[in-house]
């Protein structure tokens, strides 16, 4: 039994686990600088960017906010999604 060379998962047959070892193919194709580069473009994020993931999350968090105001509403008015209105609806038609 073997302990993976990269994350230390234990192998019974082989140096690396499945995953390292498709990321360690990834790098002998493409070079560990690139795969660093586009890791680091990819993964990591600067202050600014950090900033702005926070502002778009608060956003969208604010719009759900106010879409759950308005379809709570006015209690005493049916709301026009229950199926008790719908039933009225079919049984008006007929």
């Amino acid at each position: 039994m073997f302990d993976c060379r990269i994350c230390g998962e234990t192998q019974i047959y082989n140096y690396y686990c499945e995953d390292c070892s498709i990321t360690r193919r990834i790098c002998l194709t493409y070079g560990k600088k690139e795969v660093r580069d586009i890791l680091e473009r990819v993964c990591l994020r600067n202050k600014k960017q950090m900033t702005n993931k926070i502002n778009i999350i608060k956003d969208k968090l604010d719009k759900e906010e106010k879409k759950d105001k308005k379809e709570l509403g006015d209690e005493t008015y049916i709301n026009p999604n229950e199926s008790v209105f719908e039933e009225l609806k079919k049984k008006l038609k007929k």
